[in-house]
């Protein structure tokens, strides 16, 4: 459904801020901005109105805000063609949520769903793309809580960076990998997720 000139006017230089205040995490700005982008579209179910949703919850994700990212996440499935990458996208972000939230099985379930669907891409450079980067953000969480070892499902994203800095402070490049090849096997749910999702 194409959106009147003057509203892509408008909607342009919105999107742009958004993927601006993703990239930087400004969390609050880029749901506030997805706000004003749901004002220009009144077309709940519009791609460009799901997409910048999706980049919004994707921030919420960064930030640790999940039970915000996952209620947004499912909305976005419910609107979305459940054979467009948006819907792809939004359920792989929900598989994050729960990984972070160790539900592994729910995790799981959905990784399948989104490798069973990934075919719905007919590009094989943004198939491909897509299956990289889903499998290496699953791989990024599953690492992420293995070395931190956290038992909060409370994670602080500011004590998780501290965390981060600390092991690449700490350890050499020999070291953090042989600290994550003994991370990732720790957790039989993160390899069987991992293994799921690594169809490539």
């Amino acid at each position: 459904m194409k959106l009147p000139k003057q509203t892509l006017g408008k909607l342009r230089p919105l999107e742009k801020k958004l993927r601006h205040a993703v990239s930087i995490g400004a969390v609050e700005e880029a749901i506030e901005t997805a706000f004003e982008i749901q004002s220009l579209i009144k077309n709940r179910r519009h791609h460009r109105l799901l997409q910048a949703k999706l980049w919004a919850f994707e921030a919420a994700v960064d930030a640790n805000r999940l039970d915000y990212a996952k209620s947004g996440f499912s909305g976005i499935r419910q609107l979305s063609n459940k054979n467009t990458r948006i819907h792809l996208e939004a359920t792989g972000l929900l598989a994050i949520c729960l990984l972070r939230r160790k539900k592994f099985d729910d995790a799981k379930e959905l990784v399948r769903e989104v490798i069973s669907k990934i075919n719905n891409i007919t590009s094989d450079h943004r198939r491909r793309q897509f299956q990289r980067r889903f499998v290496e953000r699953i791989e990024q969480e599953c690492v992420l809580t293995e070395l931190i070892g956290t038992g909060n499902t409370n994670i602080d994203p500011d004590e998780m960076h501290e965390q981060a800095v600390l092991l690449l402070q700490r350890n050499s490049d020999d070291e953090i990998l042989r600290l994550i090849g003994n991370a990732v096997p720790v957790s039989r749910h993160c390899r069987k997720t991992l293994c799921l999702a690594d169809t490539g």
